[in-house]
């Protein structure tokens, strides 16, 4: 059987603010659930948090994330602001959970049909890849897996496999290029991952999937992302892109493949989440929207 989320009464998280010194009256809405964790959007008076339990983690791993996002932040991004608790952590460990409250950031979700949006989310990302150049993150964390075939033994879908094999053996072919660009990753670009705000000023969020690998896979995993959401053209994101950090010949060259090995690593985690890890979520056949899409998907670039 798969696992479940967390689930906190009110009660529960009127103790968990007690923690971090709040002691107002709030209302909490359940937000919609990340790849395996639940989050609460808690208005204390004038005041909007998020609360996340974060059930993908260990004590170990969560205070990891929260190290690497007060890192981004102090490279000059703009996002959500880590609240620390009345010990001065930034991770709150209860009952076996691992708690993190962030502050909220006002903005609606980037239309991947608007050719406006694609440009600030293009340049966002060019300057997220120039701005936070850490070593610190762990080194290519959003590929597949080296047991993913193991992981998917029990898939009947032989065509999902096969195209998995397919789209890994492409990447494997094109070898070890040391002179592809290598900086920080975000990994998860998709349109619910970036926020634009009142002054049009793109926010990037949820930086559970960030690494250090090759800055062509976060561009593919974008275009991905944005055309599985409408986009038929990702001229636009890669001209406004190119604005902040100029793509090298190669990178271009390589960027079909990468879109696919994209795809696949996209279709994989969706197969993981819904059919093994959360079983009985109804959403068994959400990894086939990516497969089928982008299987038979030419992009224009």
């Amino acid at each position: 059987m798969g696992r479940s989320r967390t689930e906190l009464s009110t009660a529960q998280i009127t103790e968990v603010l007690s923690f971090y010194g709040i002691e107002s009256a709030f209302i909490a809405t359940r937000m919609t659930s990340g790849f395996n964790n639940v989050s609460y959007l808690l208005d204390v008076g004038d005041t909007k948090l998020i609360l996340t339990a974060m059930d993908n983690h260990d004590a170990i791993s969560a205070s990891a994330l929260a190290e690497s996002m007060l890192h981004i932040a102090d490279c000059g991004l703009a996002g959500p602001s880590i609240l620390p608790n009345n010990d001065g952590e930034h991770v709150t460990n209860w009952l076996e959970h691992c708690l993190m409250i962030k502050t909220y950031c006002e903005g609606t979700h980037p239309d991947p049909e608007s050719g406006s949006h694609q440009r600030l989310v293009g340049r966002s990302i060019a300057d997220m890849h120039l701005a936070v150049t850490s070593n610190r993150f762990p080194d290519r964390g959003r590929r597949l897996p080296e047991t993913w075939k193991a992981d998917l033994s029990g898939c009947q879908d032989h065509e999902f496999v096969r195209w998995l094999e397919s789209s890994e053996q492409a990447i494997l072919e094109l070898g070890e290029d040391p002179t592809l660009p290598i900086g920080t990753v975000h990994g998860d670009l998709f349109p619910d991952n970036i926020l634009i705000g009142a002054d049009d000023a793109p926010i990037i969020i949820d930086w559970e999937t960030v690494s250090r690998d090759v800055l062509i896979f976060d561009i593919a995993m974008t275009i991905v992302g944005f055309s599985a959401g409408g986009m038929k053209d990702s001229s636009n994101l890669l001209e406004a892109y190119e604005s902040g950090r100029q793509l090298k010949p190669n990178e271009h060259q390589i960027l079909p493949q990468w879109c696919s090995y994209s795809a696949a690593v996209l279709g994989y985690r969706r197969y993981m989440k819904n059919n093994v890890m959360f079983q009985g979520s109804g959403n068994e056949d959400h990894y086939r929207e990516i497969f089928d899409f982008w299987s038979r998907h030419e992009l224009s670039n």
